[in-house]
């Protein structure tokens, strides 16, 4: 998880690096406004990716998540045996 989170944050928040770097150090007009939109769109973004990819990682957190729902379990799950212990996950 930490891979992913880490390759999506460097993704996401490359191209806003790259144009800043250029708006300071060649010109200010170096880089299109377009670009320098979407580029921070794209860092907006990994601000809503990141809690959904630490969920797909996350068996323990899915668990929990799902043991707050009973009306989707089976009639064989109860909740006592799911784990649900959210001061385990860090929350």
């Amino acid at each position: 998880m930490f891979y992913a989170v880490t390759l999506l944050f460097l993704l996401l928040w490359g191209p806003y690096v790259v144009a800043s770097y250029l708006r300071v150090l060649v010109r200010p007009g170096a880089v299109s406004q377009a670009y320098l939109t979407a580029s921070v769109w794209l860092t907006f973004a990994q601000a809503g990716i990141n809690p959904v990819v630490c969920f797909l990682f996350n068996r323990e957190l899915r668990d929990c998540f799902r043991a707050q729902f009973p009306c989707r379990q089976s009639p064989q799950t109860t909740r006592a045996t799911l784990p649900c212990d959210l001061k385990g996950v860090g929350l």
